[in-house]
């Protein structure tokens, strides 16, 4: 599969912030193969925060697509919060949809992200035959379909 990804990330439902003092600033990272792109950071929107990102990639048969949470810190290290993996198995069939995709943290819940996608193949980028129509053919040979020569029937 290769084509053209637009990955949105539209909302999230947090299950804790790492911040206690303040309301956490999350924002998204997506990896597909080696690419890594991340949306803007959702300020002050704490448990419940929403994007308005469109994280564009090249696709090129990558088999999962990573989605991980952090919490922007501005003095140190930024928290991460939860991840969730897609397989692109789904993308690839569906072409576009929105799904909400649990995160996890070290194997434990950490809230869900509401994750929008839109693939378009390029050219030869689809499996052959996938979803083109069945091969033509062509005419059947002149004759075909009638008797044989000399043939009568009783």
């Amino acid at each position: 599969w290769q084509g053209d990804l637009n990955v949105k990330p539209l909302s999230a439902q947090l299950v804790h912030g790492h911040d206690f003092l303040s309301k956490i600033d999350p924002y998204v990272a997506v990896t597909l193969g080696g690419n890594r792109l991340q949306s803007g950071i959702a300020k002050g929107m704490g448990k419940t925060p929403s994007w308005n990102d469109v994280l564009r990639f090249r696709v090129n048969n990558e088999p999962f697509m990573q989605i991980s949470v952090f919490d922007k810190d501005r003095f140190s290290k930024d928290d991460f919060i939860g991840e969730a993996t897609i397989q692109m198995a789904e993308v690839y069939q569906r072409r576009n949809g929105s799904n909400w995709y649990e995160l996890k943290n070290n194997g434990k819940e950490a809230g869900k992200i509401m994750i929008s996608y839109e693939f378009t193949p390029v050219a030869g980028g689809a499996p052959p035959g996938y979803g083109q129509p069945p091969p033509s053919y062509g005419q059947p040979p002149p004759g075909y379909g009638q008797p044989p020569q000399g043939y009568k029937p009783y």
